[in-house]
């Protein structure tokens, strides 16, 4: 009678354990869902990458066309002359800029900056990010700023107050011999909740946009967990290439 107790408490140790471990044990349903999610994940971070690309191919494009303005290249070449920007020099300089913000087809830039040789703002224009009522400060030092005036395109990410902008440089150069860099332009479009929806278009998903670990615009009202982003920001802290990230 004795040892049929201890065997019928062995059986059901036993049994207990193996129901534990079974309850553990991700079934075969719940793998091939964990394996989807992933897929789907992957696939969603490569489309919105190459979306995000697209954008700054677009931005830098307007840029360009900006830079490429011959009144905007003769107002920067004269700036870079004067000793100190006044006020009506600036002005004038806005009112080119705004004009071109108009022209522009499709999507507009927020807002536009004119920055001459020196660093230094002649203008600021656009109906967000930017004072136009501020000239004649230097902001050469921003890496897109100094790169646009040794001449090269670049895009980068610019956060304003408590808002998220994509911006874009170019080079404005007065092409008149002989050939000379006269200054930069920047334009900057605000990362809004309607691009954030544009970019989840193709794939019914929610992105979210986070600067320093808080949430600047999301696509819905969704918000990633905590322990997530602090995962994430020790991913992202690795030496590893960003190009890999989405695997």
């Amino acid at each position: 009678m004795f040892w049929s107790k201890i065997w019928l408490f062995l059986l059901a140790a036993a049994a207990a354990i193996a129901f534990t471990i079974a309850l553990l044990l991700p079934r075969p349903a719940q793998r091939a869902r964990t394996d989807d999610d992933r897929q789907r994940l992957v696939v969603a971070c490569d489309v919105v990458n190459i979306q995000l690309k697209s954008a700054a191919r677009v931005q830098i494009d307007v840029a360009s066309a900006f830079a490429r303005q011959a009144e905007l290249v003769a107002a920067l070449d004269r700036a870079g002359g004067l000793e100190t920007i006044d006020e009506a020099t600036s002005k004038a300089a806005r009112e080119l800029a705004a004009q071109t913000i108009a022209g522009v087809s499709g999507t507009r830039p927020d807002f536009a900056i004119l920055i001459d040789r020196k660093g230094r703002v002649l203008a600021r224009a656009g109906s967000a990010g930017v004072d136009e009522s501020l000239y004649g400060d230097t902001i050469a030092g921003r890496f897109l700023v100094d790169d646009a005036l040794a001449g090269y395109l670049r895009d980068d990410l610019w956060q304003v107050g408590k808002r998220l902008y994509r911006v874009a440089g170019s080079p404005v150069i007065k092409r008149d011999p002989p050939v000379t860099y006269v200054g930069a332009v920047v334009v900057g479009n605000a990362v809004s909740k309607q691009f954030a929806e544009e970019l989840m278009k193709p794939l019914g998903a929610t992105v979210g946009f986070y600067v320093k670990g808080d949430l600047a615009i999301s696509s819905s009202a969704t918000v990633l967990d905590r322990e997530v982003l602090t995962e994430y920001a020790k991913l992202a802290a690795s030496p590893a290439d960003l190009d890999t990230d989405c695997k």
